[in-house]
């Protein structure tokens, strides 16, 4: 059990369980099929994801594009696919590579000229 491990750990070994520990919850709360990385289907087994459907609706309604960040490049890759899936009505590009401070995706740069789609 994690707990007894975290209780049992030590100094730095048991810092880094914690922020493994932490790590997980994260990915639980972003969607179940992050965490389990198991290539399960998104739809219909998160409230987060659905609100956040429920948001770009409002947003893109208006009017106005939408650009994400995310901690983690598996959610981003999840999140993107579910996103350019035809079931889904919506029209997203995006990139999960990481890139060095102060430099812009093409995504990210699109979707500030106008030129991209309302999610990036």
């Amino acid at each position: 059990d994690l707990l007894e491990q975290v209780e049992e750990t030590e100094g730095i070994q048991r810092r880094g369980l914690v922020l493994a520990a932490l790590t997980k919850l994260k990915q639980v709360c972003n969607h179940p099929a992050h965490f389990l990385a198991d290539g399960s289907a998104l739809p219909g087994r998160s409230g987060k994801l659905t609100r956040v459907e429920e948001l770009l609706e409002e947003i893109v309604a208006e009017g106005h594009k939408v650009l994400c960040f995310t901690q983690f490049t598996a959610w981003g890759d999840l999140l993107l696919s579910h996103l350019q899936a035809p079931a889904s009505g919506w029209t997203a590009s995006g990139s999960t590579a990481g890139c060095p401070a102060g430099h812009g995706t093409g995504s990210s740069r699109s979707s500030r000229s106008g030129t991209g789609p309302p999610f990036s």
